[in-house]
């Protein structure tokens, strides 16, 4: 009788799992829930800002060629539901997910295409334990990317101001130009491979992580730039001759490739380009 009651429970328990796998999956294509020029003249408003949340959704932003209009997908569980809000030159995307998601099971992505001619004037897009992807993404005055636990990534963002955070997930971006550019993450990698200013010498740049590495493979012309880890290592490249103040407690300071047996290090603070690096455990190392 036992054994009968175990095989029921088990039984039982494979068709809740095989219901719970059902309803988590994507359908098969893509469903185009919303598009721009049924909304009117709103997306090419003089002033617009956009504000885009999801939970354990991919979150992937395109601009593309060859259209007229925003386009959104929400590809994943059947469950979600895709929720935009406007009111005035504000427009709010969310993807709205069931209280209980069983088992965790992954919800799908989110996909935003909006015209190559088209420009925000601001975007901020919010993610817990879904990636951000943007790509050829230009904004007026502010980009905002954030997340909790997944990773960011980005190639060839323009905006006036770029805000990019992350708690426990990596950053990894191809080229960035902006006036301001905050980078930071507390558990994760920070990679960035260019980040240039229209205009000479206002750029200001900081990149902060507790446990990761920060590298920055090019960086033009600044006004300020700091970059900080607790215990990862930083090597960062640029294009300007620079000074640099570098602190580091027990990793080795590099300067073109050249050791320096100190702790602290002040070279060229005349310079009119300064750099201001510190560690506590990693190694740091300059190049230009």
């Amino acid at each position: 009788m036992k054994i009968r009651n175990n095989k029921i429970f088990i039984t039982l328990l494979l068709i809740i799992v095989l219901l719970a796998w059902y309803f988590s999956q994507s359908p098969t294509n893509a469903l185009e829930v919303f598009k721009g020029e049924e909304k009117g003249d709103l997306y090419y408003s003089s002033s617009l800002n956009v504000t885009i949340n999801a939970v354990g959704n991919d979150i992937n932003f395109y601009i593309k060629d060859g259209i007229s209009s925003v386009e959104y997908s929400l590809v994943g569980s059947g469950r979600d539901e895709l929720v935009i809000d406007e009111n005035g030159g504000r427009l709010e995307v969310s993807v709205k997910t069931p209280k209980f998601n069983w088992f965790g099971f992954d919800s799908g992505s989110l996909s935003i295409t909006v015209p190559s001619s088209f420009l925000f004037d601001s975007l901020q897009v919010n993610s817990v334990s879904g990636n951000i992807i943007c790509d050829k993404l230009e904004t007026k005055d502010l980009l905002q990317l954030q997340s909790v636990s997944s990773n960011i990534y980005f190639n060839d963002i323009v905006s006036k101001e770029i805000k990019i955070s992350t708690i426990s997930g990596n950053i990894d971006g191809s080229t960035a130009l902006c006036n301001i550019l905050n980078l930071g993450s507390t558990s994760g990698e920070i990679d960035l491979a260019k980040v240039y200013s229209s205009q000479e010498d206002v750029l200001e740049l900081k990149a902060s992580s507790i446990s990761g590495n920060c590298d920055i493979l090019e960086i033009g012309s600044f006004k300020t730039c700091r970059v900080s880890t607790s215990s990862g290592n930083i090597d960062c490249y640029f294009s300007v001759p620079v000074g640099l103040k570098a602190q580091s407690s027990s990793g080795n300071i590099y300067i073109n490739g050249k050791i320096q047996n100190v702790d602290f290090e002040e070279i060229n603070v005349d310079s009119k380009y300064l750099v201001k690096a510190s560690t506590s455990s990693g190694n740091i190392s300059i190049n230009y």
